[in-house]
């Protein structure tokens, strides 16, 4: 039987402007639909981690969801992961362990 790790420690995800969270909502709702559920689960304020939870499967769309976000939030990295809600690999469990789910209402 394999060695058991111990589980990972608990990092708090870096924060984002509201202006950023207003944008990261609707620039990924419209891609994935409004009732996605996006988190932000990176502790590195140089790099920004978004996982999505949709049940639609955008394909090759992800890479200009990505794209338009880089061009709004200004970043080293922007790292963008998506998974229907029963599909959960590995690294999607530290997303929902750690992650900070955005707000699902935006003021406009």
């Amino acid at each position: 039987m394999p060695k058991a790790h111990p589980p990972l420690p608990l990092e708090q995800p870096a924060s984002l402007t509201a202006e950023e969270e207003r944008y990261i909502l609707k620039t990924i709702r419209a891609y994935y639909g409004d009732d996605a559920v996006v988190r932000n689960w990176g502790p590195d304020p140089r790099r920004l981690m978004l996982h999505v939870e949709s049940d639609r499967d955008i394909g090759l769309d992800r890479y200009e969801c990505l794209g338009v976000l880089m061009c709004e939030i200004i970043r080293d990295e922007i790292s963008l992961e998506a998974s229907s809600p029963s599909g959960r690999w590995k690294r999607h469990k530290v997303a929902y362990r750690q992650g900070v789910v955005l707000p699902t209402i935006m003021s406009d």
